[in-house]
């Protein structure tokens, strides 16, 4: 019995189904194609959790929808030095350049480039300067510099009443300064 066992598909059969799986991957792939072209187009950052440290007030966004001159936002960091401090400022700025892209961003670490940081404060002449950690808007040859100082409010409350021995971040005025 076994010599005459017919074969469950003929040799078209197999064909066309070969034909059929290779039809599928190409339509999946020309689909994949127009869907990353089409979004390439229509850029949209979506908001993924409930309230974020780096979300910007509807006010803001109107503001820097309205910018229609360059300005060159110069973040002047050590990021290892206050690391939280650091991605709330480079975070928000981020967000900033991507409502306007005329809204440069440069990060500058000093720590690990002496000589960029040394022609930054020099171009901006800033010298004696009371907080190492800035950051610089430059647009029109007008210049702003927010220090990192003035950039949070601390709890001073646990200090004095003696529950810690350290200062806590209790907000983040980033956006307020910017």
């Amino acid at each position: 019995m076994s010599a005459n066992r017919i074969p469950s598909f003929s040799a078209s059969r197999r064909w066309v189904i070969i034909l059929n799986v290779l039809l599928s991957a190409a339509a999946m792939l020309a689909l994949a194609v127009m869907v990353n072209y089409l979004a390439g187009g229509y850029f949209q950052r979506f908001q993924w959790t409930r309230r974020s440290a780096l979300e910007i007030s509807p006010q803001t966004v109107r503001l820097l929808q309205l910018v229609t001159n360059e300005v060159a936002v110069t973040i002047f960091f050590d990021p290892h030095g206050e690391e939280e401090l650091y991605s709330w400022v480079s975070g928000l700025l981020r967000e900033y350049s991507f409502v306007n892209s005329r809204i440069n961003l440069r990060m500058v670490d000093y720590s690990r480039f002496p000589g960029d940081a040394a022609l930054i404060l020099a171009k901006y002449k800033l010298t004696n300067l009371k907080d190492k950690d800035f950051v610089v808007f430059d647009s029109v040859g007008g210049k702003k510099v927010v220090f990192a100082s003035e950039l949070s409010d601390y709890d001073v409350g646990a200090v004095l009443s003696g529950q810690t021995k350290e200062f806590r971040r209790a907000g983040f005025k980033g956006e307020l300064l910017f």
